[in-house]
């Protein structure tokens, strides 16, 4: 998680009116995340998502779909999570191997967030 999503939840705790996530972006950036993080080092493209509450506390599921005619040609090897369909706050970035985006396949992303307790 990046600092900018660490303010994200201390201004909800603090009854402010933070943007919740409402997007998520892939890229292909190969430079490792940093919590110092606030854009994508390469970003191809963003879609909205999908949230779902997990049955187990503090657990939250964030979903995309990268379709077949999403981002072909490129060698996706970043994901984020963002709170807006441009622009925005970068809440989580991930660099993972890349693989090359073809039509030949459809990508389910999921980033789970979970909150512990002491």
């Amino acid at each position: 998680m990046t600092d900018v999503g660490l303010n994200l939840i201390r201004g909800f705790l603090n009854e402010d009116s933070p943007t919740p996530p409402s997007h998520m972006a892939v890229g292909t950036g190969t430079t490792g995340e940093q919590a110092s993080d606030t854009a994508m080092e390469s970003e191809v493209l963003r879609n909205a998502i999908t949230k779902e509450l997990s049955d187990t506390a503090g657990v939250i599921d964030y979903k995309m779909i990268l379709a077949s005619t999403d981002a072909n040609g490129n060698a996706i090897s970043e994901l984020g999570l963002l709170n807006a369909a441009s622009g925005g706050d970068l809440v989580i970035r991930i660099t993972h191997l890349p693989y090359n985006k073809t039509s030949s396949f459809a990508v389910k992303y999921r980033i789970r967030q979970t909150l512990q307790s002491i």
